[in-house]
């Protein structure tokens, strides 16, 4: 191998172990700054922005004073400012997670026929009660509690969202609410209905 073969080599190595050297160098110093950075106090290490939480069903947004989870019964209603007597009426509303429901059983019970066995003689019938109710998901802003009804016993009203104020205090929960196209609206003003209901658990 002739001595300028030899020396053109030489001269590649050198390059390759001075680009290598480099690059462990570079290495080295990133490696240097991340643990300086770990062990600096969390006061002094810089905060990156992070990214707001997506929003939950039923999430609280600010304060307020609207407790709604866990199973409630109503004590009472007034329209307004007016008692609506329950005749018996009893209602029971679930509220947990982001999702409610409400069942609701008259207190007057109706006659219902009944279908005849076979070779038993007539129809017979018996008394019933009534049972409506509804279900769906709520969110919360302050004291504004919305539900959002996917079932209900009206089916025009699914579909819908209803906000109402919301305060609990006392083991009770003080729910107001208007449906803006009530057909008892007068002077543009709809109906304003509080209901009363009472913590079971």
């Amino acid at each position: 191998m002739s001595r300028r073969v030899s020396r053109r080599i030489v001269r590649v190595l050198r390059r390759v172990a001075s680009r290598r050297a480099v690059g462990v160098a570079r290495s080295l110093t990133a490696a240097v700054v991340a643990t300086a950075a770990l062990a600096a106090p969390p006061a002094a290490r810089a905060q990156a922005p992070v990214p707001p939480a997506a929003p939950r069903l039923g999430a609280r947004s600010g304060p307020g004073t609207c407790r709604v989870e866990g199973i409630w019964d109503l004590v009472s209603v007034a329209v307004n400012g007016k008692d609506q007597p329950l005749h018996g009426r009893r209602e029971r509303k679930f509220v947990d997670r982001g999702h409610f429901m409400w069942i609701s059983e008259s207190g007057r019970s109706a006659v219902v026929p009944l279908r005849a066995d076979a070779g038993r003689g007539p129809a017979d019938s018996s008394r019933a009660t009534p049972i409506t109710g509804g279900a769906g998901t709520y969110s919360l802003a302050g004291d504004t509690y919305t539900e959002h009804l996917e079932y209900f016993f009206d089916p025009r009203r699914e579909r819908q969202s209803l906000p109402a104020t919301c305060r609990t205090e006392g083991g009770r929960w003080y729910h107001t609410y208007s449906w803006p196209d009530d057909p008892a609206t007068a002077n543009g003003q709809p109906p304003r209905t509080t209901e009363v209901w009472r913590r079971v658990r």
